[in-house]
């Protein structure tokens, strides 16, 4: 049996909130694969087209990752 959490667009934030929800389940599973972190250096790029010479940083700041 496979269950899929995955989330597209998942910052470490909200995977930790998944984890949370789900982790009661997680032990009755023979294997578990977690992989975070592709979002959490993403930028709001709306913003930047907007501001592009502005000060911008990622959705997930490099200390709180």
């Amino acid at each position: 049996k496979v269950d899929n959490y995955a989330k597209f667009g998942c910052t470490i934030e909200t995977g930790k909130k998944m984890v949370e929800k789900h982790g009661k389940d997680l032990p009755h599973y023979q294997f578990t694969a977690l992989e975070f972190g592709g979002n959490d250096c993403d930028f709001d790029w709306a913003a930047i087209s907007e501001h592009p010479k502005g000060s911008h940083v990622p959705f997930t700041p490099l200390a709180k990752f």
